[in-house]
């Protein structure tokens, strides 16, 4: 049995130390996926990377334009090639 939480947490510790460096915000906070949205809407953030279900069985995270509210799923890997410093 794959403990989902787990393996979204080390999905996402994964992507932000990858990331680290680069203008990342990981929210790792409390709270209800909607208030986490909310709050990253206000501060503005451009791009945001969804770890959610899909990361436990299908190795995928959502990538979400905030501009024009697109989603697209992609696997961790190009996620983090799209936005590492080049």
């Amino acid at each position: 049995m794959i403990n989902l939480q787990t393996k979204a947490a080390e999905a996402a510790d994964k992507i932000y130390k990858t990331l680290k460096g680069d203008e990342v915000l990981y929210d790792d906070t409390e709270g209800s996926v909607g208030v986490k949205f909310a709050r990253m809407d206000l501060i503005g953030l451009p791009w945001q990377i969804i770890v959610g279900r899909k990361v436990g069985s299908e190795n995928i995270v959502e990538i979400k334009n905030r501009a024009t509210g697109e989603v697209e799923e992609t696997q961790i890997e190009e996620a983090v090639n799209r936005f590492s410093a080049k």
